[in-house]
């Protein structure tokens, strides 16, 4: 092997090799490359900036009980109710307040 390197950089000749061991070879090389890419990052990981938004907290249960769903929409609904009583109050008083000063 080293009498054969040693041949071939003598009198400069190419070493004689099949076409798919070039293509494992330039595929080992961009994987080692790849892998000192990784490692370097994760030897020295980037700065962390001010700019970059927290990331969002992992929600462990996204199935709700029924019960629990069903009291939450009953208070959204009974909150949408009593909005809307004050609201349509408001227009009466308004309207009211409209005839008599007429």
């Amino acid at each position: 092997m080293i009498i054969t390197r040693l041949l071939e950089k003598w009198f400069n000749l190419e070493p004689v090799v099949c076409q798919s061991c070039e293509n494992l070879k330039i595929q080992l090389d961009s994987i080692t490359a790849e892998n000192r890419r990784l490692l370097e990052f994760i030897m020295h990981p980037p700065e962390a900036t001010e700019n970059r938004p927290a990331p969002e907290p992992i929600v462990q249960r996204k199935n709700i009980p029924w019960r629990v769903r069903q009291q939450m929409l009953e208070a959204e609904d009974r909150e949408k109710a009593r909005l809307m009583k004050e609201k349509t109050e408001e227009l009466e008083k308004e309207i009211l307040g409209v005839e008599n000063a007429s």
